[in-house]
């Protein structure tokens, strides 16, 4: 599957866009197919590095998606 991949503080245009492995969820999470997905101000902060919380690298950021649920 493809995805926008942040593996290093940047700006929103230099993500990405690579092949990840298809994630299998665990008991009480589920799988999403995302058809759409914002980068608003929070993923903004994020992917540059300046956000309270930084997640671990890499990460694809989204804290707004709109999607299927799969599995």
């Amino acid at each position: 599957m493809k995805a926008w991949v942040v593996d290093q503080w940047c700006e929103p245009e230099a993500m990405q866009w690579k092949d990840v492995p298809r994630p299998e969820p665990v008991s009480g999470k589920a799988l999403v197919k995302i058809n759409a997905s914002a980068v608003n101000f929070f993923d903004t902060l994020q992917i540059q590095g300046k956000y309270q919380v930084k997640p671990p690298f890499p990460f694809s950021p989204g804290g707004e998606i709109s999607g299927t649920i799969e599995a």
